[in-house]
């Protein structure tokens, strides 16, 4: 997709970027602390911080997810407005959460074992970072910055540490290099928040289970894509623009010769084969 002839800037396409996982990371926990209030009002629990709301939630969306379903769950200050916000499809939207959390920290290991070349499970668990935060993300004209490296910088242009644009873009381009590494540590410290389990801790048989969710849910947002796409060819409302089918597939061409659809089963074909083949080295 990035046709440019000089990528001198990282810029992240990916929809699962850094500040993305840190928006559904808080997701999940505003799903915790909604799904537990609504089960306090409904039995009348004298729950007195935020904390203990999220910890029953947490509870019933992950362990007693039909009674969780079966909660009316309301969302105060979502809107401007006198009316009751009502959360629905509660758990589902938790489960999907969690499924990309888990392949987003998937992705990001295998990224690593490419750079670095690692080839057995004693390798990639003696090369993954072990001290890693769970920091906030900036999007900076397409690139990713952690924001605290951002006010670093700032600081330094004020105090004249960045004493020209060449200096500056210098700057920019060293943290371009440098994102790999800090995407890596963030995947590891997002895990580590969701299961509360250190990646490179891991056997190989968790990694393995880790690897074949991971390709399960790139598989369903394949299948979703393909879904969305028929949508153009099946939709009486786009369809009655055209006299018959043939003038639609002269204009919109085939579901079959789609660019994006072709796209998503050759990087879904790639991230399978990227799976097997680590699946065998941790054997």
């Amino acid at each position: 997709r990035d046709k440019r002839p000089d990528k001198v800037q990282h810029i992240e396409f990916v929809f699962l970027a850094p500040d993305t996982v840190n928006e559904i990371l808080t997701a999940l926990e505003c799903l915790d602390k909604l799904t537990g209030c609504a089960f306090a009002q409904k039995d009348g629990l004298e729950i007195t911080d935020d904390k203990g709301y999220q910890r029953l939630g947490k509870q019933l969306l992950e362990k007693q997810p039909a009674e969780a379903s079966a909660l009316e769950i309301f969302a105060p200050s979502f809107e401007n407005t006198k009316r009751k916000v009502r959360i629905i499809k509660a758990v589902e939207a938790y489960e999907v959460y969690k499924r990309l959390l888990n392949y987003y920290a998937c992705k990001q290991l295998l990224d690593w074992c490419g750079i670095h070349k690692i080839t057995s499970l004693s390798g990639l668990q003696s090369l993954l970072p072990v001290r890693n935060k769970l920091n906030e993300w900036m999007n900076i004209g397409g690139q990713m910055i952690p924001s605290e490296d951002v006010k670093k910088a700032l600081k330094q242009v004020t105090s004249g540490g960045i004493d020209s644009w060449d200096n500056l873009h210098n700057w920019y381009q060293q943290e371009g290099e440098n994102y790999t590494e800090k995407r890596t540590r963030h995947a590891l410290a997002a895990f580590k928040k969701l299961t509360g389990k250190q990646l490179n801790n891991l056997d190989g048989e968790n990694i393995r289970d880790l690897m074949d969710e991971a390709y399960n849910t790139r598989k369903w947002l394949s299948e979703k894509v393909y879904e969305s796409r028929a949508k153009d060819f099946d939709n009486p409302f786009k369809t009655m623009l055209y006299d018959n089918a043939e003038e639609m597939k002269e204009v919109l061409g085939s579901m079959e010769d789609n660019e994006y659809i072709q796209f998503e089963q050759q990087d879904l074909a790639a991230f399978k084969t990227r799976i097997n083949s680590w699946k065998k080295k941790l054997k």
